[in-house]
């Protein structure tokens, strides 16, 4: 044999032909980590490539997820961008338009407007919504939104909290949304999610 090539892939050499089985074997060891892995979805990445060595590139036959394999572990080079998804409202609360969520890599978006069924001041900390599993945060993040003009509104924006993995309250546990406002906000009819977050 004889090593050619940046990745000394083996090249047959002459022999005698009980060599030859051998020879090729060693051949299809040395190639077979330089080509692409082709895998349904993630899950039989995580299955069939268990083992497979850093510099391994693996592609979804289902949707041409591209993955990388480094030293601790896959990396994604692309993967396409889920759909909204529907966002669980808290009762007492209801769609202004659609309340929605989506999670690109460890980032988290949300979207639409959510009315309080009553039209009064919700309570602070009170629960509106619920992301869904994949949604959770390592830690509490907090993100800025609007809300009505409506009535006496001194400051035109609330604070939401998404609790996190390990965040429990009488309120709600993880991946519980909680709406926050300020002391001269009254009669506030509606609120937004809007903002990202990160989820690590």
């Amino acid at each position: 044999m004889i090593n050619h090539g940046y990745a000394n892939i083996p090249v047959l050499e002459e022999g005698d032909a009980p060599d030859w089985p051998g020879y090729l074997a060693q051949m299809v060891d040395a190639t077979d980590p330089h080509l692409v892995q082709h895998v349904a979805d993630v899950n039989e990445r995580n299955t069939r490539l268990v083992n497979a060595p850093p510099g391994t590139v693996a592609a979804s036959t289902t949707d041409g997820s591209l993955w990388f394999r480094t030293a601790t572990g896959w990396v994604t080079w692309w993967e396409p961008v889920e759909a909204w998804r529907t966002l669980t409202l808290a009762a007492g609360y209801s769609p202004g338009t659609a309340c929605q969520v989506r999670r690109i890599g460890n980032q988290v978006w949300l979207r639409g407007r959510f009315n309080n069924d009553n039209g009064a001041v919700p309570l602070n900390g009170d629960k509106v919504a619920t992301v869904p599993a994949d949604c959770i945060p390592v830690q509490i993040a907090t993100v800025a939104v609007g809300v009505t003009l409506a009535g006496t509104n001194e400051v035109p924006t609330g604070r939401l909290e998404v609790y996190s993995q390990t965040t429990n309250s009488s309120e709600g546990g993880p991946g519980s949304v909680l709406l926050f406002l300020g002391a001269e906000q009254t009669n506030v009819g509606w609120a937004a999610f809007g903002g990202t977050y990160w989820i690590d």
